[in-house]
């Protein structure tokens, strides 16, 4: 029985460690491609303000966050499954007898 929580544990926290570092990953990249099509428009006014520009990028995070967290934990299950599969751990659990 504590065997099956400690793997458990193992899996969970390296889907969510690499769920956040894939979301830090695309959100960055988001970044880069808004400014490169923006960029101009967003600098050439006199207003613009490093707040006003983190409050942007904070918005637009949270506007596209159930799309970004979808597609991030996607990746994650996926590199975490061939991790295992590579490593022949999905071999040794099932048979250990866990499905």
């Amino acid at each position: 029985m504590i065997l099956s929580k400690i793997w458990e544990r193992k899996i969970f926290f390296n889907i969510l460690r690499l769920t956040c570092f894939f979301l830090a990953s695309v959100f960055i990249v988001v970044i880069f491609i808004d400014l490169s099509i923006h960029g101009a428009k967003i600098f050439s006014h006199s207003k613009t303000s490093l707040q006003i520009i983190l409050n942007y990028y904070l918005n637009l995070f949270f506007i596209q966050f159930n799309l970004f967290l979808a597609l991030t934990f996607m990746l994650a299950i996926i590199k975490i499954l061939s991790d295992m599969n590579i490593h022949h751990e999905l071999t040794a659990l099932r048979m250990a007898g866990i499905s």
